[in-house]
């Protein structure tokens, strides 16, 4: 999904007190799943859909963290 999505970033205002910060199409894609299974666990599926919108924020911080290498040891 995300070679499909591209390399590009989207710029959101006001995602940061007030700064804009760039995100991954990616990003916004599991952001928006995040958003769906949170709106809809009471309505659908219950604890289910907070599993899947538990995973989709899990994906989303993989995407928005720094990332690491084991040359630095994770610092």
């Amino acid at each position: 999904m995300a070679a499909m999505m591209g390399t590009g970033y989207c710029l959101q205002p006001c995602a940061n007190d007030g700064k804009a910060v760039n995100l991954a199409p990616i990003a916004l894609y599991w952001w928006g799943c995040a958003f769906k299974y949170l709106w809809r666990w009471v309505r659908k599926n219950g604890v289910q859909d907070l599993k899947k919108c538990k995973q989709c924020i899990d994906f989303l911080i993989e995407e928005i963290e720094p990332k690491t290498t084991t040359e630095t040891k994770g610092f």
